[in-house]
């Protein structure tokens, strides 16, 4: 939709815009732009992509566009990528949350897209919810499978469009594992506050950008094979589109 920009991107983005154009044609992804803004930053930060929480005033950031991406229900993770990856061409480093639309086979999302400081990312953190870890299932969001895991030894249940949300308490342990006996669980246990983590038992959504803005506070959690720990930024996305 943005015709005559030229632009040259580090090899390691180059191999990612084969990756991202791949996926894009396979899954017959539409990106648009609905309104811009008439100029677009020249200094672009490829490494951050951030989900603006209703806590934070947009204000005083600078608006760039509103823009739609749909594509097959198949593989939602692959729609927030493609959302993102030109989203951060047009020089965003954050967005909100707009609406959705969708039929039997597929969804289309919308968001407004800015440039904002690292002082209005660092604000922005530090007012995201604290002490919940969410455990989602597939990104298929017509997939009827269920997916189970188990929760301090008892089996959960996941449901097609469905995600468990845990509401952590400070000091305690938990143990998260794969449904099969002898599966050996992932061990958690924080005594700070910590921002949200966002699980899933099926390793989508894992390019979380690279941070920029140090010191707010997250806890890094590792996830070993059959829970991954993915990009929050999808993830509150998600619970925009499941709740």
């Amino acid at each position: 939709l943005v015709r005559n920009m030229i632009i040259r991107p580090p090899m390691k983005r180059t191999i990612t815009l084969v990756f991202i154009l791949t996926f894009s044609i396979f899954y017959s992804q539409k990106f648009k732009i609905i309104s811009l803004k008439d100029s677009i930053p020249e200094n672009k930060n490829y490494e951050i992509f951030e989900f603006i929480n209703d806590k934070s005033s947009v204000e005083n950031s600078n608006y760039i566009a509103t823009i739609s991406c749909e594509g097959e229900k198949s593989a939602f993770s692959n729609i927030f990528e493609i959302a993102k990856f030109q989203s951060q061409n047009l020089g965003a480093n954050s967005f909100k949350y707009i609406k959705k639309e969708e039929n039997e086979d597929r969804i289309k999302i919308y968001l407004d897209i800015y440039a904002t400081t690292d002082q209005f990312l660092f604000l922005n953190r530090k007012n995201e919810e604290e002490n919940k870890i969410y455990v989602f299932g597939s990104d298929n969001l017509n997939d009827k499978k269920k997916r189970y895991y188990k929760l301090n030894g008892k089996l959960r249940t996941l449901q097609n469009r469905k995600f468990d949300q845990i509401d952590y308490k400070l000091g305690s342990k938990l143990k998260i594992a794969q449904k099969d006996f002898m599966a050996i669980p992932i061990q958690f246990q924080a005594n700070k506050n910590f921002k949200s983590i966002f699980l899933n038992t099926d390793g989508w959504g894992r390019n979380e950008s690279q941070e920029s803005v140090k010191n707010y506070g997250i806890v890094t959690v590792t996830t070993y094979e059959l829970f991954y720990n993915f990009d929050k930024n999808l993830g509150y996305v998600l619970l925009e589109i499941f709740n």
